[in-house]
Formats: C-alpha cells, structure tokens, sequence
C-alpha cells in the first residue's frame, strides 16, 4: 500500500523540521524564567520612560502666511544732513555777574543813572558823560565795556564795571583823584539796581570823539554888559541864594553844592568856597570880589583855577538863574 506510507512519511519529515526550528529558537532566547507575581499596590503605577526613549516631537509653529514684500533693488537713499556751523570756541565760562547783567533792564538802568541821588549828592550823569569819551566831571562813558576789557584782563567787562562802582577806589583812571567819586555807591542802590546801571553802560557804543575838539573852546561868553554896573544890590538875598545853590538844576545836571565844599577850601569837583570872598578879591586886578564871582559863574572858562579843566563847571548858568538869582548866590558866596 504505497499511498498511506508516503503521507506517512511526509508528516514525520515536516514534524522533525518543525522540531529543529524549535530547538533553533530555543537556544537563542535562553532559557525561560518563571515569572515572579507581585502583590498589588496602592501606589499607582508610573509609566517610567527610558532616556534613550524616543520622544515623539513636538508640533512646529505653522508658519503666518504673509504676502512677499517687494525686494528693493537699490537701498534707498539717505537724506543728506546740511553741515552745521561750528561753534565759536568761547574766551571763558560766563560769570554769575555777567549773566546777571545780561538779563537786567538796560532802560531802568539808564533812569538810576540820571537820577540825582541825595545820599550821594550827585547823580552818575553829573560826572559822566554818556555820549562822549571825553572827560566830564569824571572819565565819559562811550564805549566803557571797551576800554574796560583792557582794564583787567582778568575780569570781564561787566565785572570791572560791577566792581568800580561798589568799590570805587579799587581801579582809580590815571589822572583821577581817588576821593573823586562817591564811595557809597552799594549803599544807595540794590545789587539788582546796579546790574541794571551796568547793563545800561555795556549799551554805550559809537564813533570815539576823544580826538575831536574841545567844545568848551567854542563855547561864547555871555556878555557882561546886560548886568549893567556889577554891584551887589540891596535887595540881594543871601537865604534865597543857599537854597538856589543845594538846588539841583536840571538844565545844567548839577547843584552847586554837587561840587563845591561851603565849609572847606579844599577841591570836592570844584574848588572849596570857604572864604571865596576874600580870595576872589585877589584873583584879578581891578575886579572886585562881587564882578569876579559873577564872571566866574556865568564864563566858568574865563578864569580857571589852578590845574582844574575847562568844561567842568556847566557855562550855561547865564540861562538858567535870573540876574537877581544870580546876586542871590553871590550875596550867598560872601557868607561863606
């Protein structure tokens, strides 16, 4: 019975190939190990994931669709800057006077200029003049901020000017008597009154006049004759001249007294008139004491002092006092 015996035999050849397949698997796994049970606990279990696992990664941002934006050819160009002007190196740093007086009130200061200060006895305008740089009483005042940078060097303009008026002795012009000014200056007015005085000052420019010539040379006498005989009238009055002579008159900028000494023969501006009277009898021959103090008053360049100026003393007292006032000061005059 051939048939039954071959598949007899084909199922023990597949069964000895399935048999050494196992053996083969087997010897590569090793042997089996009973697998131990572990009570359950309540700890709930914690999935423990291994370094070397691989992590799954992470979604990536979609990127926003945005629309291309045009891609320049050529980079646009730069506004050009207009150079700028280079500054000036400056000399030195302001001073706090100099920036005081830059913001003061030049016009208020011209008015404390011109006022007549009693506590003074003059005003700044008697002895200065504003409008020359010729000598009044004291130095003219054109162009002051210029000559006064030369002064001091190491000062500036505005603090030389400052410092003469508070301090009047601290820079004497040569030529100029150191007692000349007043020295109660900062006494009579404010700091901010003086900052405003000099800033007035610093405004005080043009032409320089000091070669031009002395008016007072062109000056013309009053005549003498309108006063008839010069003699002393009756009716002179005495009181009357001494208020005349305290007065301060505006035409002329001055009272007398702003310049004369009554109690001293020593020079104030002007000669002391303390005995005037007595030594106006000796000043020219054939004039009496009476004719030569009006001379003097109303032609001051007629007879002048020893070393005293021309153009110190106003000459146009003739306009201002009457001829009775005018004997008024010289009845005065004779008191002294």
């Amino acid at each position: 019975m051939t048939q039954p015996n071959q598949a007899t035999a084909k199922t023990n050849w597949l069964s000895i190939c399935i048999c050494i397949v196992l053996c083969i698997a087997l010897a590569g796994c090793g042997s089996f190990q009973q697998p131990v049970m572990q009570p359950p606990t309540d700890t709930p279990q914690v999935e423990i994931v291994s370094e070397s696992a691989t992590q799954m990664p992470t979604a990536l941002p979609t990127a926003t669709s945005m629309p291309p934006t045009a891609t320049p050819t050529e980079p646009p160009p730069t506004a050009t800057l207009a150079p700028t002007a280079t500054p000036e190196p400056t000399s030195a740093p302001q001073s706090p006077i100099d920036r005081l007086v830059a913001v003061r009130n030049a016009d208020n200061g011209a008015a404390l200029f011109h006022t007549f200060q009693e506590a003074a006895n003059y005003s700044c305008a008697n002895c200065h003049s504003t409008t020359s740089e010729k000598e009044l009483i004291g130095p003219g005042l054109l162009n002051i901020k210029h000559r006064a940078a030369q002064r001091s060097p190491e000062q500036s303009p505005a603090e030389y000017i400052y410092q003469s008026i508070v301090d009047t002795k601290a820079y004497v012009v040569e030529g100029y008597d150191a007692e000349l000014m007043p020295a109660n200056w900062a006494e009579i007015y404010s700091d901010l009154e003086i900052f405003d005085i000099v800033a007035f000052l610093m405004t005080l420019e043009g032409r320089s006049d000091i070669d031009d010539p002395d008016p007072a040379a062109e000056t013309s006498s009053v005549d003498m004759s309108v006063y008839g005989e010069i003699a002393l009238p009756d009716t002179a009055d005495a009181e009357r001249g001494a208020e005349l002579f305290a007065e301060l008159q505006s035409a002329a900028g001055f009272a007398c007294a702003g310049c004369h000494f009554t109690d001293s023969e020593l020079r104030l501006i002007g000669p002391g008139l303390q005995n005037v009277g007595a030594r106006a009898e000796t000043r020219a021959d054939g004039q009496s004491a009476v004719e030569y103090l009006l001379r003097a008053i109303v032609n001051p360049a007629d007879y002048l002092v020893p070393n005293y100026d021309a153009g110190v003393e106003p000459d146009n007292y003739a306009q201002i006092f009457s001829e009775a006032e005018l004997y008024d000061l010289i009845a005065y005059l004779l008191t002294l």
